[in-house]
């Protein structure tokens, strides 16, 4: 469910400091387990990592409710590549949580530009 907002709900500020820290998880299914393989664990936590370094403001797409938190989606392409992100911050560590990182199933038009689906 979308959360109506002109903005993310976390701060892209503190994502990008935290997972510059290495205070970031990538989650299982439709993030981690879309990049390992090809990649290695560790080249996949590094491509997330910079990806995430990446993104500005006009790549933001939406917030949506979770059950316990609300996560920001974000569109972005790199070397013609689309790529939807969606994370949070899990406030009670705190690090961010990648829910999400892979193609997009359809375009998103972010202030950026289109990012085109795979």
């Amino acid at each position: 469910m979308p959360v109506m907002n002109t903005g993310p709900h976390h701060s892209l500020d503190e994502v990008k400091k935290l997972v510059a820290a290495g205070d970031f998880i990538v989650m299982k299914g439709r993030a981690l387990d879309l990049l390992v393989p090809p990649l290695t664990y560790n080249a996949a936590l590094g491509f997330v990592a910079a990806a995430i370094q990446m993104l500005t403001i006009d790549n933001f797409y939406k917030s949506v409710q979770l059950t316990y938190d609300v996560a920001d989606e974000y569109g972005l392409t790199i070397d013609g590549v689309g790529w939807y992100i969606k994370v949070c911050i899990d406030r009670t560590i705190p690090e961010v949580v990648v829910i999400s990182f892979h193609p997009p199933q359809r375009p998103m038009r972010t202030k950026a530009g289109l990012v085109k689906a795979s």
